[in-house]
């Protein structure tokens, strides 16, 4: 699989999980937490990965894997201050951003994405539903991004409305695969486990 030379991976791991009751991230699906699904994915698609996560968080990851919190400035200001706390971090030409808590998500999706960026931010839609945290940012997005945090602009649909921003179909990559099934209670988790048990195709992953 190509690696992106100039990319770097943003994996999100700093919600609250209120509704699944645990730190989501790891939960296990099919012997992996679902982290590391995001992780292996991201990394499949770029030479570098940085995970973004809370301050109590920080001891269940490896020593191993690159691991930051938000910087004080922005935290606690949700998805963007994960994707601006990277940035101010590491210095790439362009980031690849996803949740950690969609574990049916596919190499295909996310290097299809990345082979369509043209603008400031890649968005991936499916069922004509915009999914904000799969997505592709420019470098140069860093100061409307500071912008946004400064003025507490937090929602990621507000700051796509002030730039140049592609959306993308990825409908055609899985027809039968709900890859942005987003696991966020229990209730949900139980869906996925019936999905996979219910599911006799293969597909390429």
């Amino acid at each position: 699989m190509h690696i992106n030379e100039n990319f770097t991976g943003i994996l999100l791991v700093g919600g609250m999980s209120r509704r699944y009751g645990s730190p989501k991230a790891f939960a296990q699906y099919k012997g992996q937490a679902y982290y590391e699904i995001a992780y292996e994915i991201l990394l499949t698609v770029c030479p570098r990965v940085m995970i973004v996560t809370r301050e109590e968080l920080l001891p269940k990851f490896p020593n191993h894997l690159e691991v930051l919190v938000d910087l004080p400035s922005v935290k606690g200001k949700g998805p963007l201050a994960g994707i601006y706390s990277v940035m101010s971090h590491v210095d790439s030409e362009y980031y690849v951003v996803m949740p950690c808590d969609l574990p049916l998500m596919t190499v295909k999706v996310m290097n299809y994405l990345i082979a369509q960026h043209r603008s400031k931010v890649t968005v991936a839609t499916m069922n004509e539903q915009i999914q904000p945290l799969v997505s592709v940012w420019d470098s140069e997005m860093k100061p409307q991004i500071s912008k946004s945090l400064q003025n507490n602009q937090l929602s990621m649909k507000e700051t796509f409305n002030k730039t140049l921003v592609n959306f993308v179909s990825v409908d055609h990559l899985h027809s039968n695969r709900p890859v942005f099934m987003n696991i966020n209670t229990q209730d949900q988790e139980r869906e996925l486990r019936k999905w996979t048990q219910s599911s006799m195709h293969s597909e390429d992953l």
